[in-house]
């Protein structure tokens, strides 16, 4: 049948055909096309909340960007204080290394000096360490001397002390005269406590020889005096101490009376010396007319 027909008639068959074919590729195409449209139809919703979503999320994050384009300009300038510090630092690295190569010049000369240094040293502390081996022999004796002299130092300090003390108390009784006079039956002593002080207090008490007591421990304890009888009150107390010697000691008024229209008061000396060793002694004090106290023999006597 195909073979009859004529090549017009075939031509036309062949674009019916094909024309139909592509007429129902087409519709298939056109279906197709509508359940696509159809799909993304349904998708629109969840598609727009989607876009919602990422709205609100643009929000926040166009704020940080504001935010950081603020921070832009300051870390600017700090960079570009930074690019103006690094000129000076340059020249100040290229100044050290300028200086390195002398200074290396310098530690290479003492290194190459110190050999001979060590040497010489080295020589030096030998002979030093032989010289005081040969004195180690006469370095003990020297040590004892040393120790004698000084134990013996204090004793010879209070005898100079006592001669000096005693020159003073020679001197101003020739003045003054040995004795001021009887006084109810009591010797008083050759000085007057208030206004002159002579160096008799320990001399009242009876340790004029003391051994270990200096004139500057009888100065001390005659101004404890003074101070107890300027306004002598019963139980009056005024105490004293000699940081050098480290004797000490007390003045304490422990009685007062009247007799032959005179004021006297007793007075307890306590002296403690740096052995340990106490002295106590009560002295009666008359007070003079002119005001002035004089010392007598101890109470007891």
């Amino acid at each position: 049948m195909w073979r009859q027909l004529s090549s017009s008639e075939k031509a036309k068959f062949v674009g019916q055909t094909v024309l139909g074919v592509g007429m129902s590729a087409l519709a298939v195409a056109l279906i197709y096309t509508t359940y696509q449209a159809y799909t993304m139809w349904q998708t629109v919703p969840e598609v727009m909340a989607q876009l919602e979503k990422t709205s609100d999320r643009i929000q926040p994050a166009l704020k940080e960007v504001e935010a950081v384009r603020n921070l832009v300009p300051p870390i600017l300038n700090e960079v570009k204080e930074v690019r103006s510090l690094v000129t000076p630092v340059l020249a100040e690295i290229k100044a050290v290394r300028e200086a390195v190569p002398p200074v290396l010049v310098e530690v290479k000369s003492v290194r190459e000096a110190l050999p001979p240094m060590l040497k010489t040293s080295e020589a030096s502390i030998r002979e030093a360490s032989g010289a005081i081996h040969a004195l180690e022999p006469h370095i003990k004796p020297v040590i004892e001397e040393v120790k004698n002299t000084r134990e013996a130092l204090p004793e010879i300090i209070d005898q100079a002390d006592r001669v000096v003390g005693r020159a003073s108390t020679a001197g101003k009784e020739a003045g003054q005269g040995a004795v001021h006079g009887v006084l109810g039956g009591i010797i008083l002593a050759p000085f007057k406590l208030i206004g002159d002080v002579g160096m008799g207090v320990f001399g009242l008490m009876g340790l004029g020889d003391q051994t270990g007591l200096t004139a500057e421990d009888e100065r001390l304890a005659a101004a404890a005096t003074q101070e107890v009888l300027k306004t002598p009150k019963a139980s009056a107390k005024r105490a004293w101490r000699n940081a050098e010697t480290r004797n000490n000691g007390s003045v304490t008024i422990t009685g007062q009376k009247e007799r032959d229209g005179m004021a006297f008061v007793i007075l307890r000396h306590h002296v403690v010396l740096a052995t340990k060793k106490t002295h106590d002694a009560d002295v009666e004090m008359c007070r003079q007319p002119d005001g002035t106290w004089v010392g007598a023999r101890p109470a007891s006597e």
